[in-house]
């Protein structure tokens, strides 16, 4: 996935000026307490805020070396009242949190090369309890090289990969997901919205050949 990718290597040059301490969920916004409601998620996807904290490495070029965000909600609009903001995103709990497990020294830069996010769900078998676990990405590098270009960094990919690109997402909750066949992740929004598409067009032909053989 890129997310953790640019969590660790890109979101300090934004962070760095980011003065407010509420940003807009670093994922997917997933209910657990209460019944879905489309146009709650709607207006949650589009205008709800969690508060954060991080900081950066002490070292250039002062990359991330923790970042928190929690279940502590608000609305960026004034338009909707706070009680529409579900108890499950009051509760101030942890809902995600990155860490930086161990760096290296390249060409006079501190560079994290193991990296751990973890995100956390409400768990229906005890409301208002702790959270469980959802998922863990843990995020190795094993080849730096010094001199490449910030506008060359997608990772390469050694066989066919579920990629969740959240470059090209058109919304928070509608990232670019499509499956690299060639080892390698596209790099323009056109391009991996068209093999989105492409991808979607194949499955729903393979469904409607196997609907026909039965």
């Amino acid at each position: 996935m890129i997310q953790p990718q640019w969590l660790v290597y890109g979101a300090a040059g934004e962070l760095k000026e980011h003065l407010e301490p509420f940003l807009p969920p670093l994922g997917s916004i997933l209910l657990r307490e209460i019944p879905f409601d489309s146009e709650l998620m709607s207006k949650l996807y589009d205008n709800l805020l969690l508060r954060a904290d991080w900081s950066l490495d002490d070292q250039p070029p002062h990359l991330l070396s923790r970042f928190v965000e929690y279940r502590d909600g608000k609305w960026a609009s004034r338009r909707y009242s706070a009680s529409l903001i579900p108890d499950e995103f009051r509760s101030g709990k942890t809902n995600s949190q990155l860490d930086i497990l161990s760096w290296t020294n390249l060409g006079g830069l501190h560079i994290p090369v193991d990296a751990q996010l973890t995100t956390y769900l409400a768990n229906t078998n005890q409301p208002g309890g702790p959270l469980q676990v959802h998922l863990v990405h843990h995020l190795i590098a094993t080849n730096v090289v010094a001199g490449t270009a910030r506008r060359s960094f997608v990772p390469k990919l050694a066989r066919a990969t579920r990629v969740v690109d959240y470059r090209f997402a058109t919304q928070p909750d509608q990232p670019a997901v499509y499956i690299a066949t060639n080892g390698m992740i596209l790099s323009t929004t056109d391009d991996a919205w068209m093999e989105v598409q492409r991808q979607k067009d194949a499955a729903a032909r393979e469904r409607e050949e196997r609907h026909r053989k039965r």
